[in-house]
């Protein structure tokens, strides 16, 4: 379904401005973990809010990277929609594995590629000149808007707690577009009602003073083999975590979201075949199991591990120390520092006491109901503007600091995005589809419509 004539002839003469707007915001490199260009772009993003018409400020004292604040107060509005972005991204290595600069924003094909483009700069924009739009064509917005856009996202908003908490009433909304999420692999938009929580810890064991022969295996202990059994010791050979009370407070689905879960479209063969290439799901799992535990169940993964040589060629050393990085996503009700100090007291208990334990980020996780009605408006909008059923998905299986909005403040939450299925967000290449772009637009320019008319 298409907006009235005056909206679609806005949308369509936008479009050229809407790719540029994508192009310099993902020109301007802003890279979190390595601290690159993060406040010179929450500067070029103050400056496009103000075009869209947003009264804005930066702001800087809650300890962290800048976050750009917008709003428009509408003087009869009902309803209050807050939009949260995040205007950093990944790092963009490997760079070899790059077809053109991951800051170019280059244009091929119907494509436009930046690291960023989809996660969550893409996003940014598209929200943005709805706001333009509606200002444009009507003179005013049908309800309030705040739009918050933070820089640390990816490295887990390690300060975006403190400015949450310090400003309650500031972002006090009925209801929050988080960031934005993918169409599903039969171009299907999908909905997004929650995000895991996340435990993120590094663990580090020290051998010898320096790396040794090998030879001296037989002496002295090898802290690469320490790390093995200490990790081996975290969970079974069926992947069930080992850490006493680790699923103590795990919800179980009720009988209406095993119902949804049952009828919700889950490509399983595309996944395995085309787009994984892998020959199962872990544990043989599949159908409806595979499904209650990709959005339902808590994880405890090994993101990377790292000792002694690994170069080229051979060379036979014990090494002086070992690390691995690991994280473990929890779902609503598990309580981060209870099973942090768990997995800490495990790890003690099972003879690791000498390890450092260091903890990177920890944050709950957090889901909307899928009968509260600002999912209603999310998904009739979508339904209208893309002519198909949206999938509504109960959780992201990822994690983000979603909780600070649905635990915290109490604003129903979801996500919906214009990024695909094969838009490689965190990899090299990533991409958006141009026309994805502009359908975001108009599903944009209709959801606020739908929102502060008729809910």
């Amino acid at each position: 379904m298409l907006l009235d004539d005056r909206l679609e002839v806005a949308v369509e003469e936008g479009k050229r401005e809407a790719v540029r707007l994508v192009q310099d915001l993902c020109r301007q490199p802003s890279v979190s973990a390595q601290n690159l260009g993060v406040k010179e772009c929450s500067r070029l993003l103050e400056s496009m809010m103000k075009d869209a018409g947003l009264e804005t400020r930066i702001i800087t004292d809650h300890g962290g990277q800048p976050i750009v604040y917008g709003e428009r107060i509408v003087d009869d509005a009902k309803r209050t929609l807050l939009f949260y972005d995040h205007y950093d991204v990944q790092p963009p290595e490997p760079l070899d594995e790059w077809k053109s600069d991951p800051f170019s924003g280059e244009v091929r094909d119907g494509f436009l590629f930046a690291r960023g483009a989809s996660d969550n700069k893409g996003n940014i924009v598209a929200r943005l000149q709805a706001l333009k739009i509606l200002l444009q064509v009507y003179g005013k917005l049908p309800s309030n808007v705040k739009f918050l856009a933070e820089g640390e996202e990816e490295v887990g908003s390690p300060f975006l707690h403190k400015f949450v908490e310090a400003n309650m009433e500031l972002l006090r909304a009925d209801g929050c577009m988080w960031e934005g999420a993918s169409s599903d692999a039969k171009d299907r938009p999908v909905i997004a009602l929650g995000a895991k929580g996340l435990i993120y810890i590094e663990l580090r064991v020290k051998g010898p003073k320096v790396d040794m022969h090998s030879s001296y295996s037989t002496l002295i202990e090898n802290p690469a083999w320490r790390l093995v059994e200490a990790l081996s010791a975290l969970r079974d050979d069926q992947g069930r975590v080992l850490v006493d009370g680790f699923y103590d407070d795990v919800e179980q689905p009720s009988v209406e979201e095993l119902e949804y879960l049952e009828k919700m479209p889950f490509d399983e063969e595309r996944l395995l075949k085309k787009d994984y290439g892998v020959d199962r799901f872990v544990h043989g799992l599949s159908g409806l199991d595979a499904k209650r535990e990709y959005f339902y169940g808590p994880t405890c993964n090994i993101a990377g591990i790292n000792s002694g040589y690994t170069g080229a060629g051979s060379k036979t050393v014990l090494p002086k120390k070992a690390f691995a990085k690991i994280d473990l996503r929890m779902v609503p009700k598990q309580d981060p520092q209870k099973i942090l100090a768990s997995v800490k007291k495990h790890v003690e208990s099972k003879g690791f006491a000498d390890f450092q334990f260091l903890v990177e980020s920890s944050y709950e996780a957090a889901r909307t109901p899928m009968s509260d009605p600002f999912v209603r408006i999310v998904e009739s909008s979508a339904k209208e503007i893309y002519g198909v059923n949206p999938v509504i998905h109960p959780s992201m299986a990822g994690s983000g600091p979603m909780y600070l909005f649905v635990n915290r403040l109490r604003i129903p939450t979801a996500s919906i995005g214009i990024g695909h299925f094969g838009s490689k967000i965190h990899a090299p290449n990533e991409n958006i589809r141009l026309e994805d772009l502009y359908k975001g637009i108009r599903y944009m320019v209709r959801f606020m419509q739908t929102m502060g008319n008729q809910w």
